[in-house]
């Protein structure tokens, strides 16, 4: 006799609702992505590059996954509209070098301020591909993100 299991669907609750991880990641494509994505030299996908005061960046579908799978009772896809807006108009740039697995790493913090809430975006520098978006969240206290070489100020308070 053959043992059918059933796929569990895993929901995160935010504000009183569930969406499955599916409905999620949608949830931020759609925020995020071009018209066509288009294939990296490693073959991840390009969901856009975005222009931002200090260079390219590319948001990918590895980043999509990253803020599913890796955070999935924060419900990040919520704050998606601020994911574009934080990298193209930061209040701040700032460079800081790390160790990750023995390998140095770059990272660029970008901090915005809103009206309603902070912002910080991280894009990390990936040999094959450049600037890579690597993860994004609100911040209570935006000042304990401001460590790093300063790149760039935009000198206004808050982003529209």
């Amino acid at each position: 006799m053959k043992t059918i299991k059933k796929k569990r669907n895993v929901h995160t609750r935010q504000a009183g609702r569930s969406q499955s991880l599916d409905a999620r990641a949608r949830q931020l494509r759609r925020a995020l992505a071009e018209a066509a994505p288009f294939a990296l030299p490693d073959g991840d996908l390009a969901l856009r590059r975005l222009a931002t005061p200090v260079g390219e960046v590319f948001i990918t579908e590895r980043f999509v996954q990253h803020l599913i799978h890796h955070h999935p009772n924060e419900a990040r896809e919520e704050f998606a509209h601020y994911i574009i807006p934080t990298f193209t108009r930061p209040n701040e740039i700032r460079r800081q070098a790390l160790t990750v697995q023995g390998k140095r790493a770059l990272n660029h913090i970008y901090l915005a301020t809103y009206p309603d809430k902070d912002v910080v975006a991280v894009a990390r520098e990936v040999r094959s591909k450049g600037w890579v978006a690597w993860t994004f969240f609100p911040e209570r206290n935006i000042d304990i993100r401001r460590k790093g070489k300063l790149l760039f100020s935009g000198g206004d308070d808050s982003t529209d």
